[in-house]
């Protein structure tokens, strides 16, 4: 995969040339995509495990 530098110089210099606007709204739409997706499909949630019992309070009682 490409790296931003290399997005973003120009192709004389060895790059693709798409310059650092478009480099930055393609990451940023990559990005988005990600958060979207994750929201939408929740695979990045895992199943709670079984619960514990709440231990008693210590100290005064009333």
């Amino acid at each position: 995969m490409a790296s931003a530098t290399t997005l973003s110089q120009p192709t004389g210099d060895g790059g693709v040339g798409l310059g650092t606007v478009v480099t930055s709204a393609l990451f940023l739409a990559v990005i988005l995509g990600l958060v979207v997706h994750l929201s939408v499909t929740r695979r990045d949630v895992s199943e709670p495990g079984p619960q514990a019992e709440p231990e008693p309070a210590r100290g005064r009682t009333a």
